[in-house]
């Protein structure tokens, strides 16, 4: 064999490796798709004041917004919704009923930001939201306003991912208002439709069957489950009703009771009616 074919037989020895290297399944992987925590659902911002232990007194701070709650979609990391707030100082800063768009985040380590305007400022929320399936207990982040009547430093708040409020309820309520001794059985079937309302609250309907101080059923069509309350008729924006109406907070794990209230139950003495319902 001549050196110039030896030559040769070199040079392919060295180079078929290094072909298949970049041929033969060699290449480099691709990066895993990120998968994002669905947030989609029902879910409630509360602002927690933090006092200093003593003998440091508190310094005064001003909380225009106590409680933000509604309906989050997400998809793919982004994140839209529509929110209301409850504010905490007489003067309210927004209406109650105002309906607050926000749009925002949620990587795939679960921390959640959304932004949106309120009453001619705009309103932050950042919150670390567990792995899937989404914890139901509280977990930390902040919300803060800047500009308008509702302006307020970043604050710490907790955020609760809401349950959905359907199924069946039974326990006893006592007598509140007036003070007596009334009792009521109560036994309530609850049904929440899976899509929010343009408002970001979601349908609710149901029938609530007691007896005892009277003996009676309320059947609802129209009610309705914003964070972690429902009852049975629209949200008033003014807390005030003169109708028949069952209230509850929904509870945050399935092991929880609903704390309810049954006001003017027809044919009852009472007017109003407290206690806890067990989830059946």
């Amino acid at each position: 064999m001549t050196s110039y074919a030896k030559t040769t037989l070199r040079i392919l020895a060295l180079t078929l490796p290094l072909a298949c290297l970049a041929g033969c399944g060699g290449s480099t992987p691709a990066a895993p798709t990120p998968v994002f925590p669905n947030v989609t659902g029902n879910w409630q911002f509360e602002v927690r004041i933090l006092v200093p232990a003593p003998p440091n007194p508190p310094s005064p701070v001003s909380i225009p917004v106590g409680v933000v709650f509604g309906s989050l979609t997400s998809s793919g990391g982004k994140v839209t919704g529509i929110l209301n707030v409850r504010p905490s100082e007489p003067n309210a800063c927004v209406a109650n009923n105002a309906d607050l768009a926000v749009t925002g985040t949620v990587d795939a380590a679960g921390n959640l930001s959304l932004t949106g305007p309120i009453a001619g400022g705009v309103q932050t929320i950042t919150a670390a939201i567990e792995s899937q399936p989404l914890s139901l207990s509280a977990t930390n982040g902040t919300y803060q306003v800047v500009g308008g009547p509702c302006a307020q430093a970043p604050t710490t708040i907790i955020a609760f991912h809401v349950l959905d409020a359907g199924g069946t309820y039974m326990g006893t309520m006592t007598q509140r208002i007036p003070a007596g001794s009334g009792s009521l059985t109560v036994k309530a079937v609850l049904a929440e439709s899976a899509t929010p309302d343009a408002d970001g609250e979601f349908p609710l309907t149901g029938t609530v069957t007691y007896s005892g101080d009277c003996t009676g059923t309320l059947s609802f069509t129209n009610g309705v489950v914003f964070g972690e309350q429902l009852q049975s008729g629209p949200l008033s924006p003014n807390f005030s009703t003169s109708i028949q109406l069952f209230s509850a907070g929904v509870p945050l794990v399935p092991s929880q009771p609903m704390t309810a209230s049954f006001f003017k139950p027809t044919g009852c003495t009472g007017v109003s009616y407290v206690g806890n319902l067990t989830r059946q």
